[in-house]
């Protein structure tokens, strides 16, 4: 059993404790996909990707710059803007002198690495 214990440490495979956390996210992702698909209906009115038909509003006859205030409005266009400028904050922060993209050709070389692995990969399922 040590040796196995010393295996898997030595070799970084991830426990399935440290998986846990994830998993609500999971799930979550699992059940948007199944209600997406089989209730389509009801997925476009709960979401309120249809702002002309009927859909689930969050904060009733609001309305937010002509917007009704639905999970897709939230979702789409206040949530991602906070995704993006954080994204931003990150890649600013890597460029700066002392960052972990600096100098330029580190961004060069880890994009080639990125590339050519994502092909490679995908090659190789075929």
């Amino acid at each position: 059993a040590s040796r196995w214990r010393g295996y898997l440490l030595s070799h970084h495979i991830p426990a399935v404790h440290s998986l846990v956390p994830q998993l609500p996210l999971l799930v979550g992702v699992v059940a948007a996909l199944v209600f997406a698909n089989a209730y389509p209906t009801a997925y476009s009115f709960f979401v309120g990707a249809d702002h002309h038909g009927k859909y689930l509003s969050l904060a009733g006859d609001w309305h937010f710059l002509g917007h009704p205030i639905t999970f897709y409005f939230l979702v789409n266009d206040i949530f991602m803007v906070f995704f993006f400028g954080l994204a931003a904050k990150e890649v600013t922060e890597a460029l700066l002198p002392g960052g972990s993209l600096n100098p330029p050709s580190k961004v060069c070389r880890a994009s080639v690495y990125t590339t050519c692995h994502q092909n490679i990969s995908l090659f190789a399922t075929f």
